[in-house]
């Protein structure tokens, strides 16, 4: 049996967190209360570590969402654009949408009953994914964070089991309502996942 757990998606904020309660309250039912479950995220650290030219792509890819969701002005938009003020304007923008990631994981997480679970630290304070010694089971949200999990093993002699839980939206800039039909799935994925491998 897999004494450590851990769920991986990108931000550690709108889905790993969510699946951590879900698999710890799942676990408990079960009389596996020993079992340690966190939850990470493969891009925490990105602002702090990303060369420009990673953080330019990055927000050319959220670039459509973010006007979208009417979170950058046209004056931002062209300045995006164009790499300037790039810093100026994406670190306020990522504060502001992960308070309010935070503010509705922690209200669903509290509607569903799963208050007792939750550990708000995690959310207050998202951790980056890291190769650990103790590391045993490894459920990572979609393709593109399981290679990332991979890669950060990979030099290592750590050998977790690492698969992916499944293809979950990041909800960064999701309604409250989308958030609450991702956060259905991410609980249908995770209880699946605690029947297959806590048998």
């Amino acid at each position: 049996m897999y004494k450590d757990l851990e769920f991986v998606c990108g931000g550690n904020l709108g889905r790993s967190p969510i699946e951590a309660a879900v698999a710890t309250m799942r676990l408990e039912r079960k009389g596996y209360s020993d079992v340690k479950v966190s939850s990470s995220g493969t891009a925490v650290d990105f602002m702090k570590t990303a060369t420009p030219e990673q953080v330019q792509r990055a927000i050319m890819h959220y670039l459509p969402t973010m006007i979208e969701a009417g979170v950058i002005t046209s004056e931002q938009e062209r300045d995006l654009k164009e790499g300037k003020n790039v810093k100026e304007i994406v670190a306020p923008i990522l504060h502001s949408i992960s308070v309010d990631e935070q503010e509705r994981v922690l209200e669903i997480l509290c509607a569903k009953g799963l208050s007792r679970y939750v550990d708000t630290n995690r959310i207050m304070h998202p951790k980056q994914t890291i190769a650990r010694p103790y590391a045993e089971l490894i459920l990572v949200n979609g393709e593109k964070n399981l290679k990332r999990v991979n890669e950060i093993y990979a030099p290592t002699s750590y050998r977790p089991l690492i698969e992916n839980l499944g293809e979950f939206p990041d909800p960064m800039f999701a309604s409250f309502q989308e958030h609450k039909r991702l956060a259905r799935k991410l609980r249908d994925a995770t209880i699946e996942a605690i029947e297959r491998f806590y048998n």
